[in-house]
């Protein structure tokens, strides 16, 4: 049976989803999501299988190899495929732009990678069931390696996102490239 909203709660849930609607950015957009899903979480029970799926979810991010795995897929994306797809493209000087602003990026990425570790909050919109959403509520320890790979994909759509846009494209398109990388 699912719970009834109270009044206060609604009223935010549709407050933040008019700011969605009226959002800019993708970016903006999806952040105003983010926060509804985060306010009905905690409206929302959590049952013993949620917590044995955010445990399983877990023990098949502890191996260390799913980390080598994605930083590497990460890092030829990022460097390897995204420019070489634009020279092919004949887009010589966009994909030169695009590693450059990649590269200047580094600082900016291992913030936000940090933050997002120390945070973890993070919801990749484009990966996740939403009707399904729920933050890890494992805590810092038995969460850390969900964290640690929300970080990692963090780091590198924040690189991807420096290149597309020192090459020109409008903070809109990075976003959405980055997010499909």
């Amino acid at each position: 049976k699912m719970p009834r909203l109270d009044e206060e709660t609604a009223s935010q849930v549709t407050a933040l989803m008019k700011k969605a609607q009226g959002a800019g950015t993708e970016e903006a957009k999806a952040g105003y999501v983010k926060e509804v899903f985060e306010v009905m979480n905690k409206k929302l029970p959590w049952g013993v299988s949620d917590l044995i799926d955010e445990y399983r979810y877990n023990n098949i991010l502890s191996n260390p190899l799913t980390h080598l795995k994605n930083v590497w897929s990460n890092l030829q994306q990022t460097y390897l495929t995204r420019p070489t797809t634009l020279a092919v493209q004949g887009k010589l000087t966009d994909a030169a732009k695009y590693e450059i602003g990649a590269i200047k990026a580094l600082p900016d990425a291992l913030v936000k990678a940090f933050k997002t570790f120390k945070e973890g909050k993070t919801i990749r919109l484009d990966e996740v069931n939403l009707s399904k959403y729920k933050p890890q509520r494992l805590g810092k320890v038995l969460g850390a390696p969900s964290r640690l790979l929300e970080a990692s994909d963090d780091f590198f759509s924040t690189l991807i996102q420096a290149g597309e846009k020192a090459r020109g494209a409008k903070p809109d398109e990075a976003f959405k490239t980055a997010m499909q990388s």
